[in-house]
């Protein structure tokens, strides 16, 4: 009995809890991306500013991540599981302590330590 309840539990509003968390980082994503651009020029007549293509992508993503969203409402799909942290946050870590520190170390000390630090992944 305790196996038919755990199976109704499914049955809520959303049907692929992995691609609905999939579909709002890629609008985190977006949103950042956004952001980002948002000092590059855009169109003017038919001239295509710098800022033009990275916004109609930018666009287009978002579409596909709320067509994501809207699967996930009515598809069933996988749950949402474990992910694991360590390999993103030490990359993430070597990226940013490079982009920090390679100006007053240098390329020979900064190098060094960010392939440790990436290799720690």
């Amino acid at each position: 009995m305790a196996d038919n309840e755990g199976s109704h539990k499914a049955d809520g509003l959303i049907k692929s809890p992995q691609d609905f968390i999939g579909g709002i980082a890629l609008l985190l994503i977006c949103a950042v991306a956004y952001i980002g651009m948002s000092k590059l020029g855009s169109m003017r007549g038919f001239q295509m500013g710098a800022g033009t293509v990275p916004r109609l992508f930018t666009g287009l993503m978002a579409f596909l991540a709320v067509a994501i969203m809207a699967g996930s409402l009515t598809t069933r799909g996988p749950k949402l599981e474990h992910f694991p942290w360590r390999g993103p946050i030490f990359v993430l870590a070597a990226v940013i302590f490079f982009g920090l520190t390679i100006r007053t170390l240098g390329l020979g000390i900064t190098g060094v330590i960010t392939v440790l630090l990436a290799g720690s992944a």
